[in-house]
């Protein structure tokens, strides 16, 4: 019920038939089951936005389950129930979860030393208060599958890291089978250069996402930047763009392509100034900057979806026939597919840029070879190299996750080649 995807996954290699199975979300679990009895359960949304209204989905979806009919549903529908990477499990989920175990047989299957998701207000389980009270422990032997083909000596290292981070151990690199390098901003641009060649997946990982941005830009789009999938910086965009008529609108809509782009051309970027400043460029006809300006006039003269999509056609044509990137691809093709979707359905693009994501969560996101991320939005996926550009930076959880995304290869910059994770 956690990872779903990969969850779906296993039972097919199983045998199991789909019609056997369910394979869901804890979150969109709770929320089928508390928007279909919205008055048992008291939610007040169909679709959570914020952060707050999964705090009440949890709570929603337990007031339901107070209901006895409810409850004889679920032991009726299910058989058994397991739940995958529960150390990323929160408080009010781990209250949902219990609930479902008085109803049906369940397993649970968790790493404590990849819990990364919590929240301050709904952290995460801790494993042995919360966890090994309710469920006890089958132990199985560690294996360092992932390396077994590519990387034995890399698979066997990891598994010392771990036994380290569990003893709260300092890790050391001197020896390792990584390379280590001295962090400088020479080095994080040297070392994604030079794992460019070849058809080898590459995460190179940093522990911000303005920070993550920042280095895709400075490696000209050769690496794009993962979104977050709260996809906040989307919706600041199109909320923008909503508030937005006339001139401003286009100076909006430039924004948006300047806030994912590498190189984007200076006279666009003038162009979005005299937007902003209420007057309009101007280009002699023949000019190689006239259609960019004509879609723009377009945007600012009509504003509608059709002029903003049509705009936003002509600038990515623009940027790549100058030798430019979006390095934030995948926001800004979120933010087409939200266009897309007002020009079909209305309303606001803030509200497609919800739908646009929401139905990302469902599909995942298309795999690109080379990415800069942090280490919370890869957790579970596996690359060639993994590229650590600030070890230093983790707490143990996180470094740990980190350093287990590269099959064959994991190169760590730091400031020393002795790790201390943040917070020891």
């Amino acid at each position: 019920m956690r990872a779903c995807m990969r969850c779906g996954a296993v039972w097919r290699g199983l045998g199991v038939q789909g019609g056997a199975v369910r394979v869901e979300t804890i979150a969109g679990w709770a929320l089928r089951l508390a928007v279909h009895y919205p008055t048992l359960s008291g939610i007040s949304f169909t679709s959570p936005t914020e952060k707050q209204h999964y705090a009440e989905l949890y709570d929603a979806a337990i007031s339901a389950l107070d209901r006895r009919h409810l409850r004889n549903m679920v032991t009726a529908t299910y058989k058994r129930i397991y739940v995958d990477e529960y150390q990323d499990c929160t408080a009010r989920q781990h209250g949902l979860l219990l609930r479902l175990a008085d109803l049906a047989p369940t397993s649970v299957l968790g790493d404590p030393l990849q819990g990364i998701f919590g929240w301050s207000k709904d952290p995460l389980v801790e494993w042995n208060t919360h966890v090994l009270p309710h469920f006890p422990t089958l132990t199985v032997e560690s294996r360092p599958h992932r390396w077994k083909n590519t990387n034995p000596a890399l698979g066997k290292w990891l598994l010392s890291v771990r036994e380290r981070l569990i003893e709260r151990r300092p890790i050391e690199l001197s020896g390792a089978p990584v390379d280590w390098r001295y962090n400088s901003d020479q080095a994080r641009t040297s070392v994604c250069l030079a794992a460019l060649g070849g058809n080898d997946s590459v995460v190179a990982l940093m522990d911000h996402a303005n920070r993550c941005h920042h280095q895709a830009k400075k490696l000209r789009g050769h690496y794009r930047s993962m979104e977050e999938l709260e996809a906040r910086d989307l919706r600041k965009h199109a909320s923008a763009i909503d508030a937005a008529t006339g001139n401003a609108l286009a100076a909006a809509l430039v924004d948006t392509a300047k806030a994912c782009a590498t190189g984007m051309p200076t006279s666009i970027t003038n162009a979005g100034r005299q937007y902003a400043g209420g007057t309009r460029p101007t280009a002699q006809a023949g000019s190689q900057w006239a259609p960019v300006y004509r879609s723009l006039d377009a945007v600012a003269d009509g504003g509608q979806p059709v002029d903003i999509l049509a705009a936003a056609d002509v600038l990515e044509a623009s940027l790549s026939a100058h030798g430019g990137f979006f390095h934030r691809r995948e926001c800004w093709r979120e933010f087409r597919r939200a266009l897309r979707i007002q020009r079909e359905e209305g309303g606001s693009l803030a509200a497609a840029a919800l739908a646009a994501r929401d139905g990302a969560r469902h599909v995942g996101r298309p795999l690109e070879l080379r990415v800069i991320s942090r280490p919370a939005l890869v957790k579970g996926l596996e690359y060639d190299h993994a590229i650590l550009l600030d070890a230093d930076a983790y707490n143990a959880t996180e470094l740990y996750v980190a350093l287990t995304r590269g099959a064959q290869r994991l190169s760590v910059l730091s400031a020393s080649s002795t790790i201390t994770p943040k917070g020891w």
